[in-house]
């Protein structure tokens, strides 16, 4: 397993092979997300991992915008 998703899955008490619903629209999860790139500095923590469904995941790399709203999410959830 990929460090980073373990670092997710372990956080939540999730196997690899368990149903993960997106974190924006709940929709099925299709991969873990970066908050902030790792190629800009971003580090594999909690904080900064999201599960997001194909179409959410594809969204945040393309839109700077709905990004920063997903940051929002993790900040709200870890009171940063």
């Amino acid at each position: 397993m990929i460090n980073y998703k373990k670092i997710y899955c372990d956080y939540y008490g999730l196997g690899e092979q368990d149903y993960i619903c997106c974190e924006h629209c709940g929709k099925r999860g299709h991969s873990i997300h970066h908050l902030i790139p790792k190629s800009q500095g971003g580090k594999d923590t909690i904080d900064n991992l999201i599960f997001l469904c194909q179409p959410d995941h594809a969204r945040a790399h393309e839109n700077k915008q709905f990004n920063r709203l997903l940051k929002n999410v993790k900040r709200v959830e870890f009171n940063k």
